[in-house]
């Protein structure tokens, strides 16, 4: 995975503190990326796993979210996430710059079927 642009919160993910990534650098991990989102809070799925980075999470390089679930969708906002289970249980995260803490919000929708979702 390759990251350039505007890294003003660290959303390039490559950790080097310049806050204009002008040609694309290879990012140390994850590897294997399925599905990428990126604003001023990025993230990406790698096998199934979530990792973030940038924004007020105040992380300069990609950080995985210590889970158990399996994911296969994401939504990102600026300081906001939305991931849908291989369950089909949707997940929010909200980063917080008070406590640099990547916070989990499960929404449980149940007997709902989950077609399509978005973040703003």
């Amino acid at each position: 995975m390759y990251g350039t642009g505007d890294n003003t919160s660290g959303q390039v993910g490559i950790g080097n503190g310049k806050k204009y990534v002008l040609e694309p650098q290879r990012l140390a991990n994850p590897q294997n990326v399925s599905i990428i989102q990126a604003a001023k809070f990025s993230a990406c799925i790698c096998e199934g796993q979530l990792y973030v980075w940038g924004g007020a999470t105040r992380q300069v390089v990609p950080y995985h979210i210590d889970s158990e679930m399996s994911f296969t969708e994401l939504k990102a906002g600026n300081d906001s996430l939305m991931a849908l289970s291989f369950k089909g249980e949707l997940f929010s995260w909200q980063a917080t710059i008070a406590d640099s803490e990547v916070e989990l919000k499960h929404f449980e929708l149940k007997s709902k079927a989950i077609l399509d979702f978005s973040i703003g």
